[in-house]
């Protein structure tokens, strides 16, 4: 087995009788242009030439759809089966020889010599990939933001199934949206989102400890934001250089075989050995390659300068779209939560009036366009009109407010923190689990049977009345503890 590092969660992976590629994303921008490869690929051949895609999941990227339509032509494309249909339905219009839904948990032979299984865990899904006697675990995003329940129970069943493992390629962060982008007098958002990548890192390093594989890689966090408010955000990302010592001074033990190494694009590593072929590793400065940048980018990308200038009807028309979307996300929520909740919303891309306020009163929202908010509206969300209008109207175009950080949120005082996060949550129109199981039951059914697993673990935690999204990923507690009360809480160096 040889793998290449290309991009991002892209790998090359050469057995004897076929030639895969992970996740590619080789070209543009992603997420409404937030996301911008960092460092950019040397070489894409080995995708080009790839016999077949595998794609892990749906986010924007993984299925890269300016890259994935330059490469369907005579592939075959591998997709794993969700609770949620359409994508696969969506990669063979996009012109593949075939397409393969992958049921979770079942073994697909892509070789005499090369298989894959997936296993799905909520939206996304790992991928072991074996050539005879060897195995890769991709874990990508699946796990490294998931609780440590998840995180046990996956890699407990990963090595039943898979007793020893050569390589595993695991997210690390990067991802950070949330908390990173709602600010307010008090939060102190370096520090606090130096720590939330700290957390990932932490996260990597209990997966690698868990599966012990030989040799465990730090991949998928390949991006950067250009738009100048946000370039701190960079600057505060762990350095992937650092993490191998993390991981020894803090989970090492003396049983343990797995060397954790760092690779960038072009690295290559056959038979256990790292071919360092890299040509970013001789302009490293100070273990990172951030003064790269602006050589690669030399003009910002970002849904915050699209340089469109909307007026008259289209404008006009983000009232009745915003009205009724907001009304039945509202009423998926308490009411008791959305009661009174008072917000503005601003298109930075939308001639004045560029403000749309929203106030939910007795259950039902309102929403008026002004020339500015009343100066009592304690929350304000800065985005742009196409990156709300595909938020609301789109099912996963909310991804580019959520993942890709295309907005900014202003609250008044910490106070208000959480409910800054509701009024950005109720803008996206993300399918609702049990909204969709009472339309599409047997589909439903089939993936709970398939994450058979992982479901008997839910259904337990509620039978025992235990609270189950026990995720620190998702808790508020990000938006309203202190850094040195967060460190506490998660057991976090703090070191960064």
């Amino acid at each position: 087995m040889r793998i290449e590092y290309i991009s991002h969660a892209c790998l090359s992976i050469r057995t004897a009788d076929k030639l895969l590629a992970t996740d590619p994303w080789l070209r543009d921008a992603c997420y409404a242009r937030q996301w911008n490869l960092f460092p950019r690929p040397v070489n894409t051949s080995p995708v080009e030439e790839a016999d077949i895609i595998l794609i892990s999941h749906a986010h924007a990227d993984h299925l890269h759809e300016p890259t994935l339509s330059s490469l369907s032509a005579g592939k075959t494309v591998y997709f794993p089966y969700y609770w949620y249909a359409g994508s696969p339905e969506w990669l063979s219009h996009m012109g593949f020889t075939r397409t393969v839904e992958s049921a979770s948990g079942q073994t697909c032979q892509l070789g005499k010599n090369t298989k894959v299984t997936y296993l799905v865990c909520g939206q996304d899904a790992i991928m072991v990939i074996e050539e005879g006697d060897a195995v890769l675990v991709n874990v990508n995003d699946a796990l490294h933001s998931a609780s440590d329940a998840t995180i046990e129970l996956y890699c407990s069943r990963i090595r039943k199934l898979w007793p020893k493992i050569d390589y595993v390629f695991c997210g690390f962060g990067g991802a950070s949206y949330y908390p990173n982008v709602f600010h307010c007098p008090e939060k102190d958002d370096r520090s606090i989102g130096r720590l939330r990548e700290e957390y990932f890192v932490a996260a990597f390093c209990k997966i690698v400890a868990a599966l012990d594989p030989r040799i465990a890689v730090p991949f998928a966090a390949d991006f950067v934001l250009l738009n100048q408010k946000q370039r701190w955000m960079n600057e505060i990302r762990f350095p992937r250089e650092k993490i191998p010592d993390y991981f020894d001074t803090h989970y090492r033990t003396a049983d343990m075989r797995t060397r954790v190494i760092t690779m960038y694009p072009g690295d290559v590593l056959e038979r256990g050995e790292l071919e360092a072929n890299s040509p970013y590793r001789e302009k490293m400065r100070d273990g990172n390659l951030d003064h790269l940048i602006d050589e690669q980018y030399p003009e910002e990308i970002s849904v915050f300068s699209s340089g469109k200038h909307i007026a008259g009807s289209k404008a006009d028309k983000v009232v009745g779209l915003l009205t009724p979307h907001i009304n039945r996300q509202a009423a998926l929520r308490s009411r008791e939560n959305v009661e009174e909740l008072h917000f503005a919303v601003q298109l930075i891309d939308v001639e004045a009036p560029n403000w749309y306020e929203v106030q939910v009163l007795d259950g039902a929202a309102s929403v008026s366009r002004v020339q500015e908010p009343d100066t009592g509206v304690p929350i304000r969300i800065r985005t742009s009109h196409d990156a709300l209008v595909s938020s609301v109207t789109s099912d996963w175009g909310g991804d580019d407010i959520i993942i890709g950080y295309g907005c900014e949120v202003q609250a008044a005082s910490s106070t208000e923190m959480t409910r800054a996060r509701l009024a950005s949550e109720l803008l996206v129109r993300h399918p609702d689990p049990r909204v969709y199981a009472r339309k599409h039951p047997f589909r439903m059914l089939r993936y709970v049977l398939q994450t058979w697993f992982s479901s008997r673990a839910r259904i337990a935690a509620k039978l025992q009345r235990k609270q189950t999204d026990d995720d620190m990923v998702k808790t508020n507690v990000w938006l309203t503890e202190t850094p040195d009360a967060l460190r506490s809480r998660l057991g976090l160096t703090g070191e960064l």
